[in-house]
C-alpha cells in the first residue's frame, strides 16, 4: 500500500499504548469527510473525544484487510484503546481477535517461511502451558497444533468457504436448467427436421453428402448457442448484481464482485459449445430420410414420424419432466 497524499503509518509509531495519536484517512473517506482537501494531512480529527492527527491518506482502492469490513481509518494497534474504550484486551494472551498479516521477504518461499515459524510458535504454545495448569492430555495435545501460512493478496474474509456451497447448488440448478432447454431445444429441431424432409432430400439428390447436411444443422445449433452465450453474458452482471445486493450482509456489494471477466467469458464459451453439441448432435445424425423417393414426393407430410423418433422424443420429453420436478423439489 502506497499513501496518496502524505505519509503512512510506521513501526516507531506502534510501541506506547495510547501514546502514538496518528491515523491515515482511507481513500473513499477522505473524499466523503474532506471533499479531496490536500490539507486535511496535518489536522487533527476526533475520534471518541481523542484528537488524533491525520498523517496521510491510503491509496485509492484501498479497503483494509478485510473485504467484508471496509475501514475509514487506520491507526497504531496501540491505539485500540481509543478505538474501542470499552474493550481493551491488549494484555490478555488467550484474548483471539487479531488477524496477523506478513509480507515475505524477496527470494523467501512461503514453505520456508513457515518452517522458520514452526519453531517460534511451538515455543509460544509451550510458553503458554507454563501460565496456567492444564492435565497432560490437553497439554500434549495443545503443543501439536500447527501454524499454516495463508496467501494473503485478497485480504481475509472466509468469503470463498462461506458461499462455495450455495454457490455449488446454484451452479447445479442452472445446470439442469440447462439441460432441459437442450432436450427442448433437441426436440423442436428433430420437429423442424421433419418438416425439412423435402428439402433435405433434394440436397441429397443434387450430391450433398450426409456429413453436409450435419454440418448444416449442427451450425444452426450452434448459432443459436453462441447468440444465447453472448445475451446471458451480457445480462449476467445485472443478474449476479441483484442476486449479491439482496444478501444480508453489511458492504457484500464491495467484497463481492459480478463483473464477468475472461474466466467467466472462458467457462461460458465452453457451456454454449457444449450445449450446442447436446441439442443439435441428435437431429444432425436424423436429419436425413431413410427413403428419398417419398419425400422427394412430398409423401413425408402425410407420413407419421419413424418409431425411433417418436421413442427418442418422447424420451426427451421424459427427460425434461424429470428434471423439472428435480428443479421443483
Amino acid at each position: 500500500v502506497t499513501p496518496a497524499l502524505g505519509r503512512l503509518l510506521t513501526p516507531v509509531e506502534d510501541r506506547v499504548k495510547s501514546g502514538e495519536p496518528y491515523v491515515v484517512l482511507s481513500y473513499d473517506y477522505w473524499r466523503r469527510r474532506f471533499g479531496g482537501d490536500p490539507f486535511a494531512v496535518n489536522r487533527a480529527i476526533n475520534l471518541n473525544g481523542h484528537p488524533l492527527t491525520v498523517v496521510g491518506v491510503a491509496q485509492s482502492g484501498f479497503h483494509g484487510l478485510s473485504l467484508m469490513s471496509p475501514a475509514d481509518l487506520f491507526i497504531p494497534l496501540m491505539m485500540k484503546t481509543i478505538a474501542t474504550p470499552t474493550w481493551d484486551d491488549m494484555s490478555r494472551r488467550n484474548s483471539i481477535w487479531l488477524n496477523v498479516f506478513a509480507r515475505l521477504r524477496p527470494g523467501i518461499d512461503p514453505q520456508a517461511a513457515q518452517s522458520s515459524l514452526a519453531g517460534a510458535y511451538r515455543a509460544a504454545l509451550e510458553h503458554d502451558l507454563t501460565e496456567t495448569s492444564r492435565d497432560a492430555q490437553f497439554s500434549a495435545q495443545y503443543v501439536r497444533n500447527q501454524l499454516s501460512l495463508a496467501d494473503g493478496a485478497q485480504g481475509f474474509a472466509g468469503m470463498r468457504e462461506f458461499f462455495s456451497k450455495p454457490l455449488y447448488l446454484l451452479l447445479a440448478m442452472v445446470g439442469t436448467l440447462l439441460l432441459i432447454a437442450c432436450a427442448n431445444l433437441a426436440n423442436l429441431f428433430i420437429a423442424r427436421g421433419q418438416g425439412r424432409q423435402k428439402e433435405i432430400a433434394i440436397r441429397l439428390a443434387l450430391g450433398a453428402t450426409r456429413a453436409s447436411l450435419a454440418r448444416l444443422i449442427m451450425t444452426e445449433s450452434l448459432l443459436i448457442a453462441v447468440a444465447s452465450g453472448a445475451l446471458g453474458l451480457l445480462v449476467s452482471g445485472w443478474i449476479a448484481s441483484l442476486l449479491v445486493s439482496l444478501l444480508p450482509f453489511n458492504n457484500i456489494t464491495d467484497a463481492v464482485r459480478t463483473t464477468p471477466d475472461a474466466p467467466v467469458f472462458a467457462f461460458a464459451t465452453m457451456v454454449s459449445l457444449m450445449a450446442a453439441l447436446l441439442a443439435g448432435v441428435i437431429p444432425a445424425l436424423r436429419a436425413a430420410p431413410p427413403d428419398l423417393t417419398p419425400a422427394l414426393k412430398n409423401e413425408s407430410r402425410t407420413s407419421s414420424l419413424g418409431l425411433h423418433q417418436t421413442r427418442f422424443r418422447k424420451a426427451l420429453i421424459c427427460a425434461q419432466v424429470a428434471l423439472s420436478f428435480l428443479l421443483l423439489a
